[in-house]
């Protein structure tokens, strides 16, 4: 992904803000470890074909390595100039608190859409002001946002959404829901479900990125257009309602299951 990637944007390398991670199994386990954080900064340079890393996120965990280790390693690349800034991403609260508490991180990644709000309790409140940045990712709720999933969707095997809860039960008819009402939402407003969903994602206080896996250059064009746009107050205050309602409801389903 990284070479393609890095070939992608050869020509125009100073126009686009570029992020990796570094931390992820390349062979083995999870490593933090500070060389093993500066043999995968290396290799991930190589293979974009380029003498920086604007931003570099710790992808996974690596409870063996003292977090202050790894802020050590990630700090002396970037006084060496070839990592910009550095932040975290699929890390528990502690450890997130942990390198708050003794590094700066740039950014937090973080689940967030309109039919996945936990991180808005959890997360969120640790980001903007002097905080870090929340980047966002999911932002479609996996594509139950899109306009595109009804009940009877069949996913391919080795689909991650045959098995997230998020389609399963209760929480699939609330999700069902809760796009229902968004798709309407966007139709008056004369955007697409999933623009309305990206733009409800961009709305929330702290949040600096909205990041998408478009398949196809109309999805990716489409997707686009969730930014430049603001949704109306009344639009924001009226779903908040409606997640209220459906977190009550969700509730009482699940309850009696």
């Amino acid at each position: 992904a990284e070479e393609v990637l890095g070939e992608a944007i050869r020509a125009f390398r100073d126009e686009v803000t570029l992020a990796t991670k570094v931390g992820s199994p390349e062979g083995g386990a999870p490593s933090l470890a500070p060389d093993a954080v500066r043999a995968a900064c290396r290799r991930s340079l190589q293979r974009l074909g380029t003498d920086r890393i604007d931003l570099l996120q710790v992808h996974f965990d690596d409870p063996a390595t003292p977090v202050e280790d790894t802020v050590a390693a990630l700090e002396a690349l970037q006084d060496e100039g070839v990592v910009g800034r550095y932040g975290v991403s699929h890390l528990p609260a502690a450890r997130v608190a942990r390198y708050l508490e003794v590094g700066r991180p740039f950014s937090l990644l973080m689940e967030l859409s309109a039919v996945a709000r936990e991180a808005r309790r959890t997360l969120l409140p640790l980001c903007g002001g002097d905080g870090p940045a929340a980047i966002a990712f999911s932002v479609t709720g996996r594509g139950l946002l899109s306009g595109t999933i009804g009940p009877a969707t069949a996913f391919e095997a080795g689909d991650i959404r045959r098995f997230d809860p998020l389609f399963q039960r209760a929480r699939f008819a609330s999700g069902q829901r809760l796009a229902a009402h968004l798709a309407a939402l966007a139709r008056s407003l004369g955007k697409t479900p999933a623009q309305a969903a990206i733009a409800w994602v961009l709305a929330q206080p702290g949040v600096a990125s909205a990041l998408t896996g478009p398949r196809r250059l109309a999805h990716l064009e489409e997707n686009l257009g969730g930014s430049g746009w603001q949704l109306p107050e009344e639009a924001l205050e009226d779903l908040e309602s409606r997640f209220a309602e459906e977190d009550s409801a969700l509730a009482a389903e699940e309850g009696a299951t």
